[in-house]
């Protein structure tokens, strides 16, 4: 968690060809797509790694590991991976925020919680003097807290909690057009009722599938976002031994 990277080998060598760091990647675990983008003439740009992350997705060059565009406002902890189609890329971002998995403190700062939580005054705040609250307070979940494990909690800390806290999960449909932060123009559409926390989306023969734990799949029409249809998927079995 505290050295996130995307990594380029030679497939034949396995010579390390680049390395970029992804610090904003605290909790982020999906597979890498490739993606092709195509300018307003129709015709293919340089390849592209798309990575989804925590609070981020982003494209890098295959050539060089160059961090060249990014769409924030992702769930702060990712395991779906990127679907492409032509010049679209859908996103599933989806994680609980940190009030369902147990009581959030208050304080918003490093000093505040050093001056309620610090009890031996030494400057530092520690696993031992954080908060529990069962079944999951601060210390129960402190490896979510203390993410570059050094055993005590700093600013960084502090702020990337807030940051996750105030992330939404979604399923994004993104054109990326350009390079930077293109968070406020290439999002087409999003979509954020009855998403699965594990399952990547599935696009077949003309609609955009989701399945969330528990059986409920919904089928969106790729271009809008609009739901087709939603409901819950039955299992049965038969002589031959099962069937859905």
């Amino acid at each position: 968690m505290a050295e996130s990277f995307v990594l380029a080998v030679h497939k034949d060598t396995g010579k390390q060809l680049w390395k970029t760091a992804r610090p904003h990647a605290q909790h982020s675990f999906p597979t890498p797509v490739l993606f092709e983008p195509r300018g307003k003439n129709g015709k293919a740009g340089p390849k592209q790694v798309v990575v989804s992350g925590s609070h981020q997705v982003a494209g890098y060059s295959l050539a060089t590991g160059e961090r060249l565009w990014w769409v924030d406002g992702m769930a702060w902890q990712a395991k779906q991976t990127p679907l492409v189609d032509g010049g679209t890329i859908y996103v599933l971002s989806s994680m609980p925020p940190m009030q369902e998995l147990g009581p959030v403190p208050a304080e918003k700062t490093l000093a505040e919680f050093l001056e309620k939580y610090d009890a031996n005054k030494d400057g530092k705040m520690t696993k031992d003097e954080s908060p529990s609250a069962k079944p999951y307070g601060m210390r129960e979940l402190w490896f979510l807290w203390d993410t570059n494990q050094n055993g005590q909690l700093d600013a960084v800390e502090v702020e990337i909690f807030l940051k996750r806290n105030s992330a939404r999960s979604g399923l994004y449909a993104l054109r990326p057009e350009g390079a930077g932060d293109l968070t406020g123009t290439a999002i087409a559409w999003s979509y954020r009722k009855g998403l699965p926390n594990i399952p990547s989306p599935l696009l077949y023969q003309g609609l955009l599938y989701v399945v969330r734990e528990g059986g409920i799949l919904t089928a969106l029409e790729p271009g809008t976002g609009a739901v087709v249809k939603q409901g819950r998927v039955t299992v049965g079995r038969d002589e031959g031994g099962g069937g859905v």
